[in-house]
């Protein structure tokens, strides 16, 4: 079973690269696995239930934090977010825009 930029047909998602903890963390959100999707999904419904309302930033944490537990799997949510700036999640999140702008037949 094909993953992530092995499909065809797709465009590819942008690559994002955001510094944790002093060390590049490179996130292609097409090579997720449903799975993790749905722990995405599951961090971000705690963070409702916890009377926050989770915008793209706290998805992007999401999705660097399964990305990095593919090499730690005790990693928690909470350990990510600790870790991240908010200076690089922003540029991360800007690049990202920037990337699909460039992708796109407008840009």
């Amino acid at each position: 079973m094909g993953k992530g930029r092995e499909r065809s047909g797709k465009a590819p998602a942008p690559l994002v690269t955001i510094m944790v903890n002093g060390a590049p963390v490179t996130v292609d959100q097409g090579t997720l696995t449903m799975r993790e999707r749905q722990q995405v999904r599951a961090e971000m419904h705690k963070l409702t239930k916890a009377g926050c309302d989770p915008d793209e930033l706290d998805n992007l944490a999401g999705v660097i934090w399964v990305v990095m537990r593919r090499d730690d799997p005790s990693l928690t949510f909470d350990d990510v977010c600790d870790a991240l700036d908010m200076d690089d999640l922003m540029s991360a999140e800007q690049a990202e825009a920037d990337d699909i702008d460039e992708s796109s037949p407008e840009g």
